[in-house]
């Protein structure tokens, strides 16, 4: 049976999912420069740190986990599936965790930097250059 990967991006509330291939042998590789450029575009332009590539980093990574994080500006989430329904599932709680958190008044500056800094065109464009969606 393959494994299925989400990926989820976060920014403050907003958060988009996607379903891709998982290939283990690389996985590690494609998913660091996924996050390098992910982390770019999530990032303020004066923002100078060095990426930060959580989980993902040789000195916690493991093949086997189930899941990866990477805590910068905003997270990603990299979960192993072992099905398109536990993926749906997964999926599922984000959404649900968006709903949550976009309820109520939000400030103009996090809705300025969500649509500045976490546009779904531009974040699918970027998982899709990294990985093959299901």
């Amino acid at each position: 049976m393959m494994d299925i990967l989400v990926i989820t991006s976060q920014y403050y509330h907003s958060r988009f999912s996607f379903v891709v291939e998982h290939n283990e042998d690389t996985f590690q590789q494609q998913a660091i420069e996924c996050i390098k450029e992910l982390e770019k575009y999530k990032r303020q332009s004066d923002d100078t740190r060095e990426f930060h590539l959580g989980d993902l980093d040789d000195k916690w990574f493991h093949k086997d986990r189930r899941r990866n994080n990477v805590n910068d500006a905003g997270d990603i989430y990299f979960d192993v599936c072992s099905s398109i329904n536990n993926a749906l599932h997964e999926i599922k709680q984000y959404e649900e965790q968006s709903r949550i958190g976009g309820r109520g008044y939000q400030a103009k500056k996090v809705t300025t930097a969500i649509s500045e800094h976490h546009n779904y065109s531009t974040i699918k464009g970027i998982v899709t250059k990294y990985f093959k969606l299901i």
